[in-house]
């Protein structure tokens, strides 16, 4: 069976209960919780309500492979700000307590990775200093961590870190296991003309990845079938690359078709992995 899960933040307008109701009943395995004030936010959520979230996950049959705290309003009003690449130090220690605080959450619920963007680089910053904070705010995010949670950086469209080959390199500086990569194949067709190779090369530093479809290289998440991402193909690349990990889908933009965009995920997806395994003559 496909590896395959559903990001919440497409049902952020039912209960955190209802969505996982839902994404059970659409034969999903798993789930991946998105923050959000309508769910869960990390800064405001108390012991009781945590309580009532592991209740949710326990009594849910759902595993749940990751956090994602990348939304936008989470910190305040500026989309994604502060974020670690902040000019001011002040605002960066921000992030890096929010992203601590995160990771401690995943750790109090069991979920092993926690999927989190760059921000966006300010105009006129210096691209050297951004990179420099960025490694020195990831080192920190992780000091005092007890290693059962992975931080995943997620290359995000005309953030500072949009491609994957961005992402290697400061992985590969950083020099952390618990510091990988969380690709989105759809940003990859949109910010990469060598879209099969950059996921290629991008696999062996993945612990988590997402996925919808994207037509004309537009940054805009599509439910599976309606835009041009070779599904077959895709996952020909995950299959022969070993890929182990969960593949997520996340389609925050289609929150008024939630029921389409549960069943024909499923339906578009799983028929392309089933393909993809006899191509390579891998059963189940």
């Amino acid at each position: 069976m496909l590896p395959l899960c559903f990001n919440t933040n497409a049902l952020r307008q039912f209960s955190l209960a209802k969505a996982f109701e839902e994404i059970g009943r659409a034969r999903y395995t798993g789930a991946e919780i998105s923050l959000h004030a309508s769910h869960v936010h990390p800064l405001t959520a108390d012991e009781s309500s945590l309580e009532s979230l592991a209740s949710v996950i326990a009594g849910s049959g759902l595993a749940v492979p990751c956090l994602a705290a990348g939304a936008p309003d989470l910190l305040g009003s500026t989309p994604y700000e502060p974020s670690l690449v902040s000019v001011e130090r002040g605002d960066r220690d921000r992030r890096v307590a929010f992203i601590q605080t995160c990771l401690r959450l995943a750790d109090r619920l069991g979920i092993p990775v926690v999927n989190v963007g760059s921000g966006f680089l300010a105009m006129g910053a210096d691209e050297g200093r951004a990179r420099e904070a960025f490694i020195d705010g990831v080192r920190r995010c992780l000091e005092g961590q007890n290693g059962r949670v992975t931080l995943a950086i997620e290359p995000e469209p005309g953030m500072f870190i949009e491609r994957t080959d961005q992402a290697i390199e400061l992985i590969e500086a950083v020099n952390c296991p618990e510091f990988r990569m969380n690709p989105d194949i759809g940003h990859i067709r949109t910010t990469e003309s060598d879209f099969l190779p950059a996921l290629r090369a991008a696999l062996p530093y993945a612990v988590h990845c997402h996925i919808e479809d994207i037509r004309d290289r537009v940054h805009h998440h599509l439910i599976p079938g309606d835009g041009d991402i070779p599904f077959d193909a895709v996952f020909d690349v995950v299959e022969d690359a070993g890929f182990s990990g969960w593949v997520s889908v996340e389609l925050y933009s289609q929150t008024d078709r939630w029921q389409d965009a549960l069943s024909r995920s499923m339906a578009v997806l799983s028929g392309a992995w089933l393909s993809a395994r006899q191509r390579v003559g891998v059963e189940g």
